[in-house]
């Protein structure tokens, strides 16, 4: 009871977890207190600040399933939204980006589930990339190589795993996912229906 999370300089999985060969099942009553514990102490937390991620990444194997999607579902995820939110896109303009807050959000890959780091890509970032890409292929002057230069590092961003998974291919114009590394089309991507960026899909685990 007297544990927090914000002050004590030695986490509690470091004196916790080494007891789980052990005593096992036993321990489960302790998860629940802990949980609410770092709620609360994730309450005031920013998604610039990585001290959380490894305040909570010990602890994924440890939950289970269901208590662990509650936790981000109240105290992660709708922060890493916001902070997708803040992120701007430009081709043209690239001074103008604003891209920081992605990369706090993918440090997040490793503890959040697949489906629900894809939906938040899908609402947060890709339809800025989908408009950001569309004004480019607009913009005078287009050079269609540089145009390829700057899909191919916004490719790069992610990781083979989520370049893995369908949805992430449909957004970025991928043809098959044996064909990921080396394929890509640009000119695919910016045809992609908007519409399904909004279509309601079901919590994925």
């Amino acid at each position: 009871e007297a544990w927090n999370p914000l002050k004590d300089p030695v986490p509690i999985h470091a004196w916790l977890h080494p007891w789980l060969p052990s005593l096992g099942a036993s321990m489960a009553s302790l998860w629940a207190p802990i949980r609410h514990k770092l709620t609360n102490a994730l309450a005031a937390w920013h998604p610039s600040d990585q001290s959380a991620l490894g305040l909570l990444a010990p602890w994924r194997t440890v939950f289970d399933v269901r208590d662990w999607d509650a936790l981000l579902v109240r105290s992660i995820l709708p922060k890493l939204q916001y902070a997708l939110s803040e992120v701007k896109i430009d081709g043209v303009d690239r001074a103008s980006q604003v891209l920081e807050p992605l990369g706090w959000v993918l440090a997040w890959e490793a503890c959040v589930p697949a489906g629900r780091m894809t939906q938040l890509l899908e609402s947060g970032f890709f339809p800025k990339f989908h408009a950001a890409l569309h004004a480019y292929l607009a913009a005078p002057g287009l050079d269609l190589e540089e145009v390829t230069r700057w899909y191919l590092e916004w490719k790069g961003a992610f990781s083979e795993d989520l370049l893995a998974h369908e949805r992430v291919r449909r957004q970025l114009g991928l043809d098959h996912p044996e064909e990921s590394r080396e394929k890509r089309n640009p000119f695919v991507v910016a045809r992609v229906d908007d519409d399904a960026d909004d279509e309601a899909l079901p919590p994925k685990k």
